[in-house]
């Protein structure tokens, strides 16, 4: 799933890697790179895709949402040194990262009910 391999890539991207100019997105590129990277996933449905994007705008709180929707986005495009180098442009420490991923994950999983994903 989309979610899992997400998640993944944003803590693979603060456990290793050097650090280097962040890729510059704003949300609503963001959102569109992690909507294709999801319906590029074999079997999904285009319409749970697009779902999961709305409702996770619904339900996490902007800053969260905002920092983690840009995260997400510059994690499938591979470019972990990039992920790493946001994090510390929006002076992100290691321990908000992990609070952050916490609460993205019980959002997610919420989502994925909803959004039958």
């Amino acid at each position: 799933m989309i979610r899992s391999s997400l998640l993944a890539l944003v803590v693979s991207g603060f456990c290793f890697g050097g650090v280097a100019s962040a890729q510059v997105l704003s949300v609503t590129e963001a959102e569109g790179r992690i909507t294709e990277a999801c319906k590029a996933e074999p079997g999904a449905d285009p319409e749970a895709c697009e779902c999961y994007i709305v409702e996770l705008k619904k339900a996490l709180p902007k800053d969260s949402y905002e920092i983690m929707t840009v995260l997400a986005a510059i994690a499938v495009s591979g470019d972990d040194e990039g992920m790493k180098a946001f994090a510390e442009e929006e002076d992100l420490a290691y321990d908000e990262v992990n609070e952050l991923l916490v609460e993205t994950r019980l959002t997610l999983n919420k989502v994925e009910e909803i959004c039958g994903y």
